[in-house]
């Protein structure tokens, strides 16, 4: 699979890395799942994946303990890109954000425990924390790299403004938006930053959380999809267009809404890797294929086409 370099002067990761915000999704998840989700980590890093994207608010910490069971027996190194600062209530599922010095080394304390690490690859700001200067939650993290904690470290869902208060006291390795065919904010002025700055880009959600590829599925397939952690879209009327316009590109090439989907993300050089959410291999090896067989110039102006058709500019 192709690697891309993580920033400047990081590590190379394949462009799709295993996500896994869907663990425990399901009200019937079980052994049978956990066993199947380790599977399918084993068989990613088959497949030439060489990171994984987690986090400790994933089904509240079990995503990250099971990604610690599937390292023990994967051979190959694999990196580990992990957040901080979001917190989610066990009770009734409600997020809160606290970027607090005490509190982002207690999250890593744990998160270390669960992963079976000594140090996390790429720690990253999950939120922004409007009672958290910048400036004091990114000195954290450069702290952590200090002490030898996390190796490199970057931010999620931080608009360009307060990426460049972060990169007035340390370099940010990368930085982890979503990213889809329908969700295209970043393009306009994120990513030639980016470029130039040689700041990594990490393309979240690349499916809608999922919406593209169980929207797009036949009927007796959709339910076998993981689906999006949004059961509800106001945008669900241009999405179904949408797919319904692309349909006929993707049947040309013999590929899924899915795959051209991913196939469109990493069209661009500014995207160092997709995070992808597969719950069983063969999932997995639909989504990896796109990495061998990238779109044409000429195929992207057609999706270009119908994206601002549908969509909008």
């Amino acid at each position: 699979m192709e690697l891309r370099s993580l920033g400047h002067d990081g590590p190379h990761l394949s462009v799709i890395g295993f996500g896994t915000w869907h663990i425990g999704s399901t009200p019937r998840w079980g052994v049978r799942e956990d066993v199947q989700i380790i599977q399918t980590l084993r068989r990613a890093t088959e497949q030439g994946i060489n990171w994984i994207d987690t986090s400790p608010v994933h089904a509240f910490g079990h995503a990250e303990t099971l990604a610690g069971k599937a390292l023990a027996v994967i051979d190959t190194p694999v990196f580990i890109a992990n957040r901080c600062g979001l917190h989610r209530d066990p009770g009734d599922g409600s997020y809160t954000v606290s970027l607090r010095p005490e509190v982002i080394r207690a999250q890593l304390e744990k998160s270390l425990q669960r992963l079976g690490r000594d140090h996390i690859d790429l720690y990253q700001l999950h939120f922004p924390d409007p009672e958290v200067p910048v400036e004091d939650a990114w000195g954290t993290l450069v702290r952590l790299r200090e002490q030898g904690l996390v190796r490199h470290i970057g931010l999620c869902h931080f608009n360009l403004a307060q990426i460049k208060r972060c990169m007035d006291i340390h370099p940010v390795q990368s930085i982890q938006l979503p990213y889809s065919l329908m969700h295209r904010a970043i393009q306009e002025e994120l990513l030639p930053w980016c470029r130039e700055n040689r700041v990594g880009v990490l393309a979240a959600s690349p499916l809608q959380d999922g919406e593209l590829a169980v929207l797009a599925a036949p009927a007796d397939e959709s339910a076998t999809i993981t689906m999006p952690r949004s059961q509800s879209s106001s945008a669900l009327p241009q999405a179904m267009e949408l797919i319904d316009r692309l349909q006929p590109e993707a049947e040309r090439r013999n590929i899924s809404i899915a795959q051209l989907s991913l196939a469109w993300i990493l069209h661009y050089s500014e995207i160092t890797a997709a995070v992808v959410a597969a719950r069983t291999p063969e999932q997995l090896l639909d989504l990896t294929a796109v990495a061998e067989n990238p779109l044409t110039a000429e195929e992207m102006v057609s999706i270009g086409e119908v994206i601002a058709e549908t969509i909008g500019v």
